[in-house]
């Protein structure tokens, strides 16, 4: 009798999952990821940098504002900067704003946060349509200020 129940546990199927199994989904996995892997385009290896972003950063470092993030589309230009310790806040906004002004003029609008100590100032956002208008000489500071959104 001892040899029967030898043979009737052999026979039976193991619980769980086998190693066998085990190594056909794990090499199913590998075969799925690197198929995927070659249906991914290609990275070009070209960066494409905004000449505006580096025209409105070199003018804002030649006017004192060393630490600066400018990013500049056609619907605004958005400039945040840590205000120099020589700068007055208000006067740093219209130096930021003609720096953007002079670099991306078909942007619709700009925007401006300054940073003091790490903490921000108030914001500021204004047409560029408006800014030009004041530079031009088409309306007055006073009109100008009057346009100027400021938000805390």
């Amino acid at each position: 009798m001892a040899k029967n129940e030898i043979k009737t546990e052999e026979t039976k199927p193991k619980a769980g999952i086998g190693k066998k199994k085990i190594a056909i989904l794990v090499l199913a996995l590998i075969v799925i990821v690197i198929g995927g892997y070659m249906f991914l385009p290609a990275p070009t290896g070209e960066v494409v940098l905004n000449e505006k972003n580096s025209d409105i950063y070199s003018l804002l470092v030649a006017g004192g504002i060393n630490e600066s993030m400018v990013d500049a589309t056609v619907e605004r230009v958005f400039i945040a900067y840590d205000l120099p310790a020589e700068l007055e806040k208000e006067a740093s906004w219209y130096f930021v704003m003609g720096a953007a002004a002079a670099a991306s003029p078909e942007s619709e609008k700009i925007i401006v946060q300054a940073f003091v100590a790490d903490k921000a100032t108030e914001k500021i956002s204004v047409k560029m349509k408006d800014v030009l208008d004041l530079l031009a000489g088409k309306i007055s500071d006073a009109e100008f200020a009057g346009k100027v959104e400021v938000s805390a």
